[in-house]
């Protein structure tokens, strides 16, 4: 059942798949990448085992007649089935032949070329080179809004993939922005359950959350995963998709049975359709793994990332962000473990390639440099981590907003660091600030701003605000006794501080 048409069941022979395609190609009705790439039946993509032996048949077709143009044409098939499975070296290097023999061929502005253009951007965006990509899609952008207009569905193809590459170089509200016309064209001229539409709707919640709006990301992930439901049937790949979407957004919500809980139907759904090294069930294994940190299951949530890791080297060469960031899990279950020296060389092994392949003003350094904050205040070294952080403050401030997850972890370390060094009143101003903003985003209850209470109220003790900052400390550690399982890292630093100060 590899194209996952509509319905609970169904079965076919690859070798009569092979022969409709053949047919299929042969008739002037139909284009050549429809016969060989799309279900008849359903129109969707075929994907799985389905999906790589047509795309073999047809690489196999074209050695035999020769045609150059439908040589190129299944080459460029070929790269689209190597990028799904994860093989992005081999995907480009079939890409840029396919893409240079139709340019030569057919001309630079072709919609043949254009498309093959689209697919080497896509290939480049995975791969992390984020340049190369930008300026293809940019291009690709200015000439369909010039021949086709902004509101063309030919420029929203475009604006869609351009999308993708500004929220992976950390440009969110460009990204964003992008995302909402999109979505507003497709659900006009498409319909709101349009795959197409349902695809930019779920990109879009995807920018939400990277700007910390979860609220709209949830409702727009839940939306999106009901109507896959509805359309598509429960075990389509992009409703397995939207599901972990949904997953996710439980984790930031801080829903992490449920996330754990839904997950587990995903991985089993992927499992149904994909081998084991496909990156679908790769990223739910990455999200099952971040529910398990978050809810304080470290040493689980390292052995998965130790895997992903050992993944993520062999699927992408060189530097990636991808494996940065699993570098940076592991260092955080580390860190929870009291694993520092270890947690600190995963930590600056991640930011030296962020340096250098990302740029030092990238969302995803601030998140580096506030887990090596973290790691230096517990190795006893707050002026170390005050140092690292000092200018950090101010642009993750600007950039994420005041309540935003990346900010309050540097600002959490940074000011904890101050407070150790004896900066009583700057250290309170600033965590009573984001307290404040954490409170209005999340309530007074929620893990993390019981999390930055935790520091706030240690910090009021420091400075002479001994009655205020005992109470917090108490009410705080009460209630995470009653939210977090009792090995929590939260749990264990709130215990620690308490005993600092001869209150446990």
């Amino acid at each position: 059942k590899g194209c996952c048409c509509r319905g609970d069941t169904g079965a076919v022979h690859i070798d009569c798949l092979i022969e409709l395609a053949t047919h299929a190609a042969e008739t002037a009705d139909d284009s050549m990448y429809s016969a060989w790439g799309f279900c008849a039946t359903c129109e969707e993509p075929f994907t799985g085992a389905v999906e790589t032996a047509l795309a073999a048949a047809w690489m196999a077709r074209v050695a035999e007649n020769g045609d150059e143009e439908e040589t190129l044409f299944a080459q460029g098939n070929q790269a689209r089935v190597l990028a799904n499975a994860g093989k992005y070296a081999e995907a480009a290097a079939l890409h840029e032949t396919s893409h240079a023999g139709l340019k030569a061929l057919l001309g630079e502005w072709h919609e043949s070329t254009i498309n093959a253009a689209f697919g080497l951007s896509y290939v480049y965006f995975r791969q992390a080179r984020h340049s190369e990509a930008e300026a293809i899609q940019t291009a690709i952008l200015e000439h369909q809004r010039e021949k086709h207009g902004e509101d063309a569905l030919e420029t929203v193809r475009a604006m869609l993939l351009l999308a993708n590459t500004l929220g992976s170089l950390g440009r969110y509200a460009e990204s964003e922005k992008l995302r909402r016309h999109i979505v507003e064209v497709q659900t006009r001229l498409l319909g709101e359950t349009h795959p197409d539409t349902l695809i930019s709707l779920t990109n879009l919640g995807i920018s939400c959350s990277d700007q910390g709006k979860f609220d709209e990301a949830l409702r727009i992930d839940e939306q999106t995963y009901e109507a896959s439901k509805r359309v598509n049937g429960p075990d389509h790949p992009r409703t397995l998709d939207y599901g972990g979407n949904v997953a996710s957004s439980y984790v930031d919500f801080e829903r992490y049975a449920e996330a754990q809980e839904l997950l587990v139907v995903i991985l089993a759904g992927y499992h149904r359709i994909y081998p084991d090294d496909h990156p679908s069930i790769q990223i739910c294994r990455n999200m099952l793994a971040r529910a398990e940190l978050c809810n304080g299951e470290y040493a689980k949530a390292e052995v998965a990332y130790r895997k992903l890791l050992a993944f993520r080297e062999e699927t992408h060469a060189g530097e990636h962000p991808e494996t940065c960031r699993t570098m940076l899990c592991i260092a955080d279950c580390l860190r929870h473990q009291q694993k520092l020296e270890e947690a600190e060389e995963y930590t600056r092994r991640a930011h030296a390639v962020q340096t250098s392949s990302i740029g030092v003003d990238h969302p995803d350094i601030f998140v580096t440099l506030g887990i090596l904050g973290s790691i230096q205040v517990a190795q006893g070294h707050p002026a170390q981590a005050v140092e690292e952080l000092r200018e950090t403050i101010p642009k993750v401030k600007e950039t994420m907003g005041s309540g935003h997850p990346y900010t309050v972890l540097a600002i959490k370390t940074f000011a904890d660091a101050e407070s150790l060094l004896g900066h009583h009143a700057s250290a309170i101003a600033l965590l009573e600030e984001t307290h404040q903003a954490v409170v209005a985003a999340r309530g007074p209850s929620s893990i993390m701003t019981l999390r930055l209470a935790s520091v706030l109220g240690a910090a009021l003790v420091r400075g002479g605000r001994r009655s205020e900052g005992e109470a917090m400390l108490k009410s705080t550690f009460a209630e995470q006794q009653t939210k977090l399982i009792p090995t929590h890292a939260d749990i264990r630093s709130t215990t620690d501080r308490l005993r600092e100060f001869d209150l446990a």
